[in-house]
């Protein structure tokens, strides 16, 4: 059976303990007492991490009816790229992770877009560029999708040529991925 690294430790710290006299004895264990609180903590599970990333989808907390600044807009997308990293650091975040990691290419767009960061921009193809290569055909779909999304918008106002580069991406999506 897998061992926790962290009762071993735990373990070893109360036998010490144990060999230990009076008051010494009382007060190392009780601090391994309070070290047992503290590793025996588990870390959230990936269902209640992707309940915490799809909370996010709402946008930014606001009071007013106003659309939110860019700097609120800016600190949501942080708090949503935390979210989509904390979930993605779970062992195994099991048929979700294709999804968080897309997200999470899309989230550093926006943020490479907003803060003019070619390193961001450079991250999110990157991250399409590997979700790609073992996507299945509707996850490519996906892929494909927000290549065109990411291109637009990086393009408000494109030229002529872009407009046409743009017309025969959608093509090729339309025929690539008809089922869509």
């Amino acid at each position: 059976p897998k061992v926790n690294p962290m009762r071993a430790v735990f373990i070893s710290r109360l036998q010490r303990a144990m060999r230990l006299s009076g008051v010494r004895a009382l007060a190392c264990a009780a601090g391994v007492f309070l070290a047992a609180l503290t590793v025996h903590a588990e870390a959230p599970d990936a269902a209640t991490l992707w309940k915490e990333v799809l909370a996010l989808d709402g946008g930014p907390a606001r009071e007013a009816k106003e659309p939110p600044s860019a700097a609120v807009f800016a600190k949501h997308l942080q708090k949503q790229e935390a979210a989509l990293r904390r979930f993605l650091a779970v062992p195994d975040p099991g048929k979700m992770r294709f999804e968080a990691e897309l997200r999470l290419a899309r989230v550093l767009a926006l943020r490479a877009e907003q803060e003019l960061d070619a390193d961001l921009q450079r991250q999110s193809a990157e991250i399409l560029d590997r979700l790609e290569q073992n996507a299945t055909r509707e996850q490519q779909a996906h892929v494909a999708f927000t290549r065109i999304c990411q291109w637009m918008r990086q393009n408000r106002l494109p030229t002529r040529d872009q407009r046409t580069d743009l017309l025969a991406a959608v093509r090729e999506f339309r025929q690539r991925f008809a089922f869509d």
